[in-house]
């Protein structure tokens, strides 16, 4: 009993200054991008025996640098024609943003669809096309064996 009487006065009159826990983990990502901003941890402070507190930072923090914008991927190939009738015909093709993990406001400037003519010419009409785009008739030419589409 007098051992433990020793102990407890001895820890009631020496000082003992707090402690940190160890850092916690840091954020996942930068937060309010675009541009320089950051992102943190934190860690606690354990009071010593007296109450004392830490000495040092409860933050720490880094600057996490996201840019303005991400890049695209590739275009996808393009899609077949919705008509086969010269230049009314279109296709589209599709292209990804490739987000930022890190910056997850920060997207792509753009357009991720195109399309585009399937031709650039009007006598691209092949059989048995049923109609020819507006203001154009169905035309066949006996040599070619082929329809198309004119004036």
């Amino acid at each position: 009993m007098k051992s433990v009487v020793i102990f407890l006065t001895f820890l009631c009159t020496t000082a003992m200054a707090g402690t940190w826990s160890a850092w916690g983990t840091w954020a996942d990502t930068c937060v309010n991008c675009p541009g320089s901003t950051y992102r943190g941890r934190t860690r606690v402070c354990i009071p010593g025996a007296d109450m004392s507190g830490c000495t040092g930072d409860r933050i720490e923090k880094e600057v996490c640098n996201c840019p303005l914008e991400a890049d695209w991927k590739e275009w996808a190939d393009w899609s077949v024609c919705d008509k086969d009738c010269g230049f009314c015909g279109t296709h589209t093709r599709t292209r990804e943003c490739n987000l930022l993990a890190a910056c997850p406001a920060v997207t792509c400037t753009g357009d991720a669809t195109e399309s585009a003519p399937c031709s650039d010419t009007d006598k691209v009409c092949l059989a048995p096309s049923v109609s020819c785009c507006s203001g154009y008739k169905k035309k066949v030419d006996i040599a070619t064996k082929r329809f198309y589409c004119g004036l």
